[in-house]
């Protein structure tokens, strides 16, 4: 997970790129995206490519268990 390899103290953001395959023509396209830590386990994900933002929760790993209200981990 870009987060993890980020290092970010609170209150940082980043800019990164990364791919994104479109399923129905297997088109690939540059996604710009901004992560800010917001705290210790909370970083705030932000598509810079298109409408879309989601608080990020992770565990004392790094893993997300939480991504905005989407879907949250069962354990």
């Amino acid at each position: 997970m870009p987060i993890k390899r980020l290092n970010l103290k609170v209150g940082e953001s980043k800019e990164v790129d990364s791919l994104l395959v479109r399923f129905e023509n297997l088109k690939v396209e540059r996604l710009r995206q901004r992560y800010s830590k917001i705290d210790n386990r909370c970083y705030r994900y932000e598509s810079l490519s298109f409408d879309f933002e989601a608080v990020l929760e992770v565990d004392e790993l790094g893993l997300i268990v939480r991504y905005g209200n989407l879907w949250h981990s069962l354990t």
